[in-house]
């Protein structure tokens, strides 16, 4: 079995590559001939977690290994959009505040939760609005949370829900339930003309900044 090199831990690899030089270029690579190609070609050596994580592949979990390696080389094709000076300033910041081990763990623990291999990209975009200052780490963490309980076939029904005036069981389809769950809707309870209580689902704060983070360019 590799053992990591005790100088850098698999966080720091990771907050590392956030601020790479060539990031860039590297990951036009990836998106344009594929993971797949590239991780066993060993091009992404020169990102400092992915070489890492192919360094620590064993055939012991070998698979598990690899779909995270994977998840992780998506997170940084999205985190590539974001302009370089910015991801600079912000791990300046972050270096700063001492806070890149934090940093590092937060982003491990939440790629390795999502179950599909498109949610790095949107992972990436939440990031993102923590980076530029318009969401604090810990609400970060919550509408990643969000990101992670939800299926992907939901948000077409939850955009819907928030482009709507409406309020109640119609806007949202079948999904609903697992939106307030996720805490991007609230279940309402009112009395009814028939003084029963009823109840219907509203939008949140945290909602509506999930669509506003998901759908910026």
């Amino acid at each position: 079995m590799t053992h990591l090199d005790k100088s850098e831990s698999i966080e720091s690899a990771l907050v590392r590559s956030l601020d790479a030089t060539n990031l860039r270029d590297i990951t036009i690579d990836l998106a344009e001939a594929g993971v797949d190609q590239l991780l066993a070609e060993g091009i992404v050596r020169d990102i400092p977690i992915l070489g890492t994580l192919v360094r620590l592949r064993t055939s012991f979990g070998l698979v598990r290994d690899y779909v995270f390696t994977k998840k992780v080389a998506k997170f940084l094709i999205g985190v590539a959009e974001i302009e370089e000076e910015k991801r600079k300033e912000f791990l300046k910041k972050v270096q700063e505040r001492n806070e890149q081990r934090r940093l590092g763990e937060t982003l491990l623990l939440l790629l390795d939760r999502l179950d599909d291999f498109e949610k790095p990209h949107l992972l990436a975009r939440l990031f993102r609005a923590h980076l530029e200052g318009r969401c604090d780490l810990e609400t970060f963490r919550r509408l990643s949370t969000v990101l992670d309980q939800l299926p992907l076939s939901s948000l077409p029904a939850l955009r819907e829900f928030y482009a709507s005036t409406e309020s109640g069981f119609r806007i949202g389809g079948d999904f609903l339930s697992q939106f307030a769950a996720a805490g991007v809707a609230e279940i309402t309870f009112h009395p009814s003309d028939f003084g029963i209580v009823g109840g219907s689902f509203g939008k949140t704060e945290l909602g509506r900044l999930f669509i506003s983070v998901l759908d910026t360019p």
